[in-house]
C-alpha cells in the first residue's frame, strides 16, 4: 500500500510539472534547427529573479545545448547564456511565441513595477 500511494505522489508530481512547464517559444537558428524558450525557472537561480531555461535542437530534432536566459530592453531583447559560456542576444520579435510567452512577458514586466 505504501508502495502505491508512493507511485501515486510521483506521478502526480510529474504530471503538475509537465501542465506546468512548457516550451513557450521559438526560433529558427543557424545550424537548421532551433532555439527554444521554456517557461522553466533556471536551476540555481533565486525564484525572485525572472531568469528560465531555453535549450536548442539540432536539425535533426535533437536537443544539442542548454542555457539560461532573461528579458531586457522593455522586454523587447533576450540575454541567452549557453552552458558552455557562450552569450547570445536575441529580439524577442525573432521568436514564433505562444500566448504562454505573452502571460511571461506581463508577469515580468508585473514583477519589475514592484
Amino acid at each position: 500500500m505504501k508502495n502505491l500511494i508512493k507511485s501515486a505522489i510521483v506521478i502526480t508530481t510529474l504530471t503538475i510539472i509537465n501542465t506546468y512547464a512548457m516550451d513557450i517559444a521559438e526560433s529558427p537558428n543557424q545550424a537548421g534547427g532551433k532555439v527554444v524558450l521554456t517557461d522553466i525557472h533556471c536551476q540555481g537561480i533565486p525564484k525572485d529573479k525572472p531568469i528560465y531555461e531555453f535549450y536548442t535542437l539540432n536539425s535533426g530534432g535533437q536537443q544539442v545545448l542548454k542555457g539560461c536566459y532573461f528579458f531586457y530592453d522593455n522586454n523587447n531583447k533576450i540575454y541567452a547564456t549557453y552552458q558552455d559560456g557562450t552569450i547570445y542576444r536575441w529580439n524577442t520579435n525573432s521568436f514564433l511565441t505562444t500566448e504562454a510567452f505573452e502571460n511571461k512577458l506581463q508577469a515580468v514586466n508585473r514583477n519589475r513595477s514592484l
